[in-house]
């Protein structure tokens, strides 16, 4: 496994100022999905910026406000986001959603079984 210097990777912990951020491609992943795919970091985290975040439990306009931040700070080359196929994990897409409205960062989502198989990818 590829050695992971990224850190803190809390959305919520995050500084959008931050150097790893400026003209980056972000992958959002949400909490649970490392656990259900092990081979995430190489399928979907190699040469990304990485943030994660918890839809059901986390703050969804704090989510905003930084999603927002890194947008009009770090120049995002593109965002992806990687989700569960459960309920809660919705709220994670509709959030970058929100955010990427009215700017023309390209948003890929992808989402995931709770075994891990990619079941939807769009973007």
């Amino acid at each position: 496994m590829e050695t992971f210097p990224q850190w803190p990777v809390k959305l919520r912990l995050i500084r959008p100022e931050a150097p790893r951020f400026h003209r980056a491609d972000l992958v959002l992943v949400a909490d649970c999905a490392p656990v259900a795919c092990p081979d995430l970091h190489a399928r979907f985290l190699a040469g990304r910026a990485v943030a994660i975040a918890c839809p059901k439990f986390g703050d969804l306009d704090l989510y905003r406000e930084k999603l927002t931040a890194l947008v009009e700070q770090a120049d995002l080359r593109s965002i992806r986001v990687v989700y569960m196929e459960v309920p809660c994990c919705g709220g994670l897409t509709y959030v970058v959603r929100r955010v990427l409205e009215t700017g023309d960062i390209p948003l890929t989502t992808v989402m995931l079984s709770v075994a891990g198989e990619v079941l939807e990818t769009s973007g």
